[in-house]
């Protein structure tokens, strides 16, 4: 089997489902490359409405002379229920933005799947027009029937100025997917790693977890971020929180063979370091992650001999009313992708 064919298809894994197995590539990554930008209108879709074709196109001189003499109104739909302000977003039809705006169309129109004109905006990368949009009120935080913002789809796309943007207008930074992903979780998940920085200094909760209780440090570990890492860790991520499986930030980075194990691994000592200090009586020293890291090195490809950590077949899942194990803030589930329009 060929190296592409794996990728496809799963090698071996070496972490609970393969979760920082290296090097990673999904299939979307693999025929699309590593950044797909999708979902989004296909560009060959025809807007059947009139005020919708000539919205579409761009013509702002065209839409007054419809408006005014009432051929067509602003609050005309199409089959999906989109109005002229959704295809001025998606198109990027400024003038037609301002001129539907003006002539006090709905600003935040749902189409049949509770997407609003800001939001394609956002998707569609048509910064100028949100702008507008959020200078006459549109509202950041309407979520679609997936229960993505107007800031999930900038954190899908990796549009840190958008984000920017939305949250200037107040948007929600800890608003979560009907699956639970806050878009932090969100940007690590897609591997927008800029996107995730930039929430994280702007004060996103670093504790959040997905249903497997995966923190925000196992992502950065899954996401190869070396600087991402040290700012969780400089914000207090916990350094030994555990997932279901058992698995620290630390035993991912191992067995994952993340390029900056051996920070994780000084950073351990230095806890331990300082922990003797403030006991002097007590023996901690850190030698079981590196008899680990040693153990791989060599060759072994499962920790479960070594460790006292249940094997990643066997993961523990919390019975509901157990006390957790872990500090954990959030149980999230996995985030549906991004609703096509």
């Amino acid at each position: 089997m060929s190296f592409a064919m794996k990728k496809i298809f799963g090698a071996k894994e070496k972490t609970p489902l393969g979760f920082c197995d290296a090097p990673q590539m999904t299939v979307s990554e693999f025929f699309f490359g590593e950044n797909p930008n999708y979902p989004k209108y296909h560009t060959t879709y025809r807007p059947l409405g009139h005020i919708h074709r000539v919205a579409a196109e761009g013509d702002a001189a065209q839409i007054e002379i419809l408006i005014m003499l009432g051929q067509c109104s602003v609050h005309d739909r199409d089959r999906k229920d989109r109005t002229a302000l959704h295809f001025a977003c998606v198109y990027g039809r400024l003038p037609v933005v301002t001129v539907l705006v003006n002539n006090k169309c709905e600003i935040d129109a749902l189409d049949k799947n509770h997407i609003t004109p800001l939001m394609k905006s956002v998707q569609c990368w048509k910064q100028k027009c949100a702008t507008v949009l959020l200078e006459h009120g549109a509202n950041p935080n309407i979520i679609d029937k997936s229960g993505n913002s107007a800031l999930h789809y900038a954190v899908y796309n990796g549009h840190e100025e958008m984000a920017a943007l939305l949250l200037q207008y107040n948007a929600d930074i800890e608003q979560k997917t009907k699956d639970g992903f806050t878009p932090l979780l969100l940007a690590l998940r897609e591997k927008r790693v800029e996107v995730a920085e930039f929430l994280v200094k702007m004060g996103a909760d670093i504790h959040v977890a997905d249903e497997l209780q995966r923190n925000t440090l196992i992502y950065a570990i899954r996401c190869g971020s070396r600087d991402l890492a040290i700012l969780l860790l400089e914000k207090g991520i916990d350094f030994f929180y555990k997932d279901v499986f058992g698995w620290t930030a630390l035993r991912y980075a191992i067995e994952g063979h993340c390029t900056f194990r051996q920070t994780l691994l000084d950073f351990e000592e230095n806890l331990y370091i300082n922990k003797k200090r403030n006991k002097p009586e007590v023996e901690v020293e850190p030698k079981t992650s590196r008899v680990l890291a040693e153990q791989i090195d060599a060759g072994n490809d499962s920790l479960a001999k070594i460790s006292s950590c249940p094997s990643p077949e066997t993961p523990v899942l919390a019975m509901k009313g157990e006390e957790n194990s872990c500090d954990t803030r959030v149980n999230c589930s996995s985030a549906e992708l991004l609703s096509l329009a």
